[in-house]
């Protein structure tokens, strides 16, 4: 599910690009919703971390611009990805200090707003996706978004941040193509969980970035959290 919010004070720009993003979005095969706020400062207002995949904001507004809030997600939610709307290119400098995805001068063409989309959301590598048979059909997710996957049912099933995916496949089917990924690890009987996604450790227990606990089966608890530990000190080592 992408989920990207439009900031900007001006309601006709904010429908249009929302037209646009329903026409380029649609064909993409992705899930996605779009809030919209009428100023900096009903974004700031409602701000939580990690609620957005993407911003475009507008860089002309009241009292808080379009660059106060740039700077606030820069800030606290870097993985937020930034794509200015402007009607000149006067802050294009200033944008690269906030690591800005794009700068869309008003007004876009659609084909500039699809390069923006490019940038924002790259066809993930077909090494990285993860075929799921259902009852409907068979999806294909991207790897980085799997949180967990638990046998349920003599099925796996897929938890991802925001629902979840029953599959027709056993957890050992569903999981065999995940043996060699270094980011998986099984930490129970039928638990497998992709270690990026944990926010923290309690006592016995792994709480995931989507709310879940998760338990560490205790045969195997040392050996868990060494691995977790070597996970979490090559993620700071890359963050240096």
């Amino acid at each position: 599910m992408l989920r990207i919010a439009i900031i900007d004070d001006l309601s006709a720009d904010r429908a249009v690009l929302r037209e646009a993003l329903e026409r380029e979005l649609a064909p993409r095969g992705a899930a996605f919703t779009i809030e919209e706020f009428a100023s900096g400062e009903e974004f700031t207002a409602a701000f939580v971390p990690r609620r957005y995949d993407a911003a475009f904001i507008d860089i002309y507004m009241g009292e808080v611009s379009g660059m106060e809030v740039a700077r606030l997600l820069y800030h606290r939610d870097p993985a937020c990805r930034i794509i200015f709307l402007t009607t000149s290119q006067e802050f294009m400098l200033e944008s690269y200090a906030v690591r800005a995805t794009y700068y869309l001068v008003k007004p876009f063409a659609e084909e500039r707003l699809r390069q923006a989309l490019d940038f924002c959301f790259p066809a993930p590598d077909p090494s990285d996706l993860l075929t799921v048979p259902t009852k409907s059909g068979v999806q294909m997710l991207s790897r980085r978004e799997i949180v967990c996957i638990e046998s349920i049912a003599r099925h796996g099933v897929v938890r991802l941040c925001e629902y979840s995916i029953e599959s027709a496949a056993t957890f050992a089917e569903l999981t065999a193509p995940l043996e060699t990924d270094n980011r998986f690890l099984g930490i129970g009987r039928g638990i497998l969980i992709q270690l990026g996604h944990i926010a923290a450790q309690e006592g016995s227990d792994f709480i995931m970035d989507n709310g879940l606990r998760l338990p560490i089966a205790r045969r195997c608890r040392s050996e868990v959290l060494r691995s977790f530990q070597a996970f979490a000190l090559r993620e700071m080592e890359r963050g240096l």
